[in-house]
């Protein structure tokens, strides 16, 4: 056989690990905060949407119920774009974009 591949340079070097017996220091920041930080939860649903809208979409999501109010899609879509922006700093361009 020729130069071993990718794929045989992992199994090697998986097959060679040893633990040092100390476990892996702990986070700042606990994972089940981390996780689902950046989704459009239902709790933030509820801080950012009008009460009718929030009620219609979780009708629409829990019952598979049809939104009544085509509108009730642009107020969340508006909500969804300014939460995702909120805390995000711009962006600031210097110079050429080439």
């Amino acid at each position: 056989m020729g130069q071993p591949n990718a794929r045989q340079n992992a199994i090697r070097a998986l097959s060679s690990w040893s633990s040092n017996g100390r476990r892996v220091a702990p986070r700042e920041v606990p994972v089940p905060q981390m996780f689902g930080i950046n989704v459009f939860s239902d709790k933030v649903m509820r801080e950012r949407l009008p009460e009718n809208v929030y009620k219609a979409i979780r009708n629409t999501i829990r019952k598979g119920a049809p939104l009544e109010d085509p509108n009730v899609v642009d107020v969340v879509a508006t909500a969804m774009k300014v939460w995702r922006w909120s805390g995000v700093p711009p962006i600031i361009r210097t110079g050429s974009c080439r």
